[in-house]
């Protein structure tokens, strides 16, 4: 069972009461309600893209619904409905990478599977690190092409610029 499934099955409607853009506790919230609230919190916001073109996918797939009734029930943008949906559809739930935002996986999703998991490799945090080790934009740049690159001289490395410039501004 997930975390999100285990926190999902404490029942925080006695003490927490989820209301447009605020959240209100009764002040004999255990610390356990509280903590598991903080719990849901964070899930929802890392997977909240992922979900909705989940649901985008089934609600197509089950109900034949276009995006006009998923914008009656939302106030996303089409284009943000529409990417979501595209994305979702391009990573199976298996390849979706736990450590990396959806902004990375949407940047490489018009790639083959292949180079998508490559770049995507080439993304994830070092070991005890949380930080992608290139942002999404340096994604879809790389994907795209569009990395300009400068070899040094010296050693025939080649950096892509952005790092070239940082090394070389350090050297001076």
């Amino acid at each position: 069972m997930t975390d999100i499934a285990q926190v999902s099955q404490l029942d925080t409607t006695r003490y927490v009461s989820f209301e447009d853009r605020h959240l209100t506790f009764h002040e004999d919230t255990p610390y356990e309600v509280w903590a598991a609230v903080l719990k849901q919190l964070k899930a929802a916001e890392k997977n909240i893209q992922w979900w909705v073109g989940d649901a985008i996918r089934f609600g197509e797939r089950r109900y034949g619904e276009t995006y006009s009734q998923a914008l009656e029930e939302t106030d996303y943008a089409y284009d943000s409905l529409s990417n979501m949906a595209y994305v979702a559809g391009r990573f199976e739930p298996s390849r979706r990478r736990d450590n990396l935002p959806f902004s990375h996986h949407a940047e490489v999703a018009a790639e083959p599977e292949e180079e998508q998991d490559r770049l995507l490799d080439s993304a994830t945090p070092d070991p005890g690190e949380t930080k992608p080790r290139k942002s999404a934009r340096q994604l879809g740049n790389e994907a795209r092409g569009t990395v300009k690159v400068l070899e040094c001289p010296k050693c025939l490395e080649v950096y892509p610029l952005h790092e070239a410039t940082i090394r070389t501004e350090q050297a001076e």
